[in-house]
């Protein structure tokens, strides 16, 4: 089974709407985050944290950056409250030594995408529903 079939399956199994919506946040991030953060670097990241983010790369491997955007996403949930800000960053910052606020701005992202696009990544992360909702961030 490839690496993405078995990464959507063990999201199925664990935490659904979190684990797809993470995973669509963070799926989001490297396409065509290099090429606009090359162009003009702005917002909350340095230009160290997008080479790190760049260097870390996008896809599903261990170590990636939509992969540990995803399991931070999942780490940070709650059934009751929904991705909580504070373990998102720590979460980020203790994988990848991003700036905090940066860390900041991606965590702000994952409580965002959840709260606003949940229902519409229920059926995949990668659905194109949940792919426009998200974009709106």
């Amino acid at each position: 089974q490839p690496a993405a079939q078995q990464f959507a399956a063990a999201m199925a199994r664990r935490r659904p709407a979190a684990l797809r919506w993470a995973a669509a946040l963070a799926a989001l991030a490297p396409a065509g985050l290099r090429a606009e953060l090359q162009a003009r670097p702005k917002g909350s990241c340095t230009v160290k944290d997008i080479k790190m983010i760049e260097d870390a790369g996008g896809g599903h491997d261990v170590g990636s950056f939509t992969r540990l955007n995803a399991d931070c996403g999942a780490a940070a949930w709650n059934a009751f409250l929904g991705i909580q800000p504070g373990p998102y960053k720590a979460c980020l910052r203790r994988t990848l030594p991003i700036s905090e606020p940066c860390a900041q701005c991606f965590a702000e992202g994952g409580v965002w995408g959840y709260d606003t696009c949940k229902w519409r990544c229920m059926s995949g992360w990668c659905s194109a529903s949940c792919i426009e909702c998200n974009q709106a961030h």
